[in-house]
């Protein structure tokens, strides 16, 4: 059964500052929508104008604060999975800030895919709810579909 996407599709960013070097990466469900690494006064321009959902982040900046997103604080920068087999990852590879994109990477995929959940959650709880507010639908035995008998 085909399931349509969500009407609101989360957006979400990680912000990751390590030796005076900052890298932002955005992503959505469907694409890496920005990667780069550049000073944070560019960072910032370039998150603002992408609009997250939600932020991964390992240092916190006033200016992230009076954004408006939902902050998750990231402990490490460690790469948890590298993904240089992304188009727009592969001018990272082979450079000192490869690492470092990649650690973004992973904390975005991994906030993305929480964020998505929660989602999916939300909008199961409401359809339970308006199943069990029906009383007067015909109840059926699990895991059998109504079938008509016709003559």
């Amino acid at each position: 059964m085909y399931r349509a996407p969500p009407k609101r599709t989360p957006r979400v960013a990680a912000v990751l500052t390590q030796n005076h070097r900052s890298v932002l990466v955005v992503i959505d469900p469907w694409e890496v929508r920005v990667a780069m690494v550049a000073p944070i006064a560019t960072i910032r321009i370039a998150f603002l104008r992408e609009r997250p959902t939600a932020v991964a982040t390992n240092r916190l900046w006033s200016w992230l604060r009076r954004a408006e997103v939902d902050v998750i604080r990231a402990a490490s920068t460690e790469p948890k999975a590298p993904r240089s087999d992304l188009p727009e990852l592969r001018r990272f590879a082979g450079t000192k800030h490869e690492h470092l994109v990649a650690s973004a990477l992973a904390l975005a995929a991994q906030a993305l895919t929480h964020a998505l959940h929660e989602q999916l959650v939300s909008q199961n709880r409401s359809r339970q709810a308006s199943v069990v507010a029906d009383k007067s639908a015909p109840t059926r035995a699990a895991g059998r579909l109504p079938v008509s008998h016709s003559e």
